[in-house]
């Protein structure tokens, strides 16, 4: 923060602003917590690749979600307009069959 920002701050009273001191003291006490959770908790926590695909393997249900449809219904009273976007279909449907074949991709690993 530049000098004259910090005069402007001190000029206003904002320094001894009870409930902006507080809102200070709140922020810095959550910033130590985290930062102790970092060195004490996350940093002690070590796992291989291998354990991690053990666990996934354990819980795949967890990850896994059952295959759903989706259907989509468009009725267009304009016969031009339904003929270009019936014209177009064959995209989606290609774009659809690219998506189940990452997803089984995906599933295989």
């Amino acid at each position: 923060m530049d000098v004259s920002n910090y005069d402007k701050i001190e000029s206003n009273g904002f320094v001894k602003d009870a409930d902006i001191v507080r809102k200070a003291e709140d922020y810095r006490n959550q910033l130590l917590v985290e930062r102790l959770t970092e060195v004490e908790v996350d940093e002690k926590i070590t796992y291989t690749e291998q354990e991690l695909i053990d666990y996934y393997e354990a819980n795949k249900a967890e990850y896994v979600d059952e295959e759903t449809v989706q259907a989509t219904c468009i009725s267009l009273v304009d016969e031009t307009k339904a003929e270009e976007a019936k014209a177009e279909e064959p995209e989606v449907e290609e774009k659809d069959k690219e998506d189940e074949s990452e997803d089984k991709k995906i599933s295989e690993k």
